[in-house]
């Protein structure tokens, strides 16, 4: 593992890196707060967070990918006030993620846009079923499932390489 004495022959004190990444923060704070106003604005957000230990305690950093940028944020909570919070209670955009329910609620309480759930998501969570049968089937769910998946992206390919 690489330390800051192996890439500095000066030493360097906890204090002077501190201080040099509050005054980083301070300088692209602007930036910061621009592009979190510019995710209400999108068409598309794909959005995932995870665990991030903080202080000492669990916190959550939330990741906002956009067609243009990305927008991260480490917040106390995982849960749906975060996304009112970044995207505002208005976000007419489509959302993609997973099935956490703080998507699902946001979604109930806004009023207009779209949630998408990851396609990574369901197919491994179809991948999980492999025991299960299709309903009037003998074939297995996930088998019938992912072969109607792989038929939907073979359409969209489609679609999108003719226009």
């Amino acid at each position: 593992m690489r330390t800051v004495e192996n890439i500095s022959p000066r030493k360097i004190a906890v204090g002077t890196i501190q201080n040099r990444l509050e005054d980083t923060s301070e300088i692209l704070e602007p930036v910061y707060n621009e592009l979190e106003g510019e995710l209400g604005k999108q068409r598309v957000v794909n959005i995932d967070e995870s665990g991030f230990p903080h202080n000492k305690t669990l916190a959550w950093i939330w990741g906002f990918i956009t067609q243009t940028f990305a927008f991260f944020t480490i917040q106390a909570s995982r849960g749906s006030r975060v996304l009112k919070a970044v995207l505002g209670e208005f976000f007419d955009g489509i959302i993609i993620c997973d099935r956490y329910s703080a998507y699902i609620k946001y979604q109930k309480d806004r009023i207009k846009g779209l949630l998408q759930f990851c396609w990574a998501h369901i197919i491994r969570e179809v991948k999980a079923m492999k025991h299960e049968f299709a309903y009037g089937s003998d074939e297995l769910f996930s088998t019938v499932f992912r072969r109607y998946i792989g038929v939907i992206f073979r359409l969209l390919i489609g679609k999108n390489s003719s226009s």
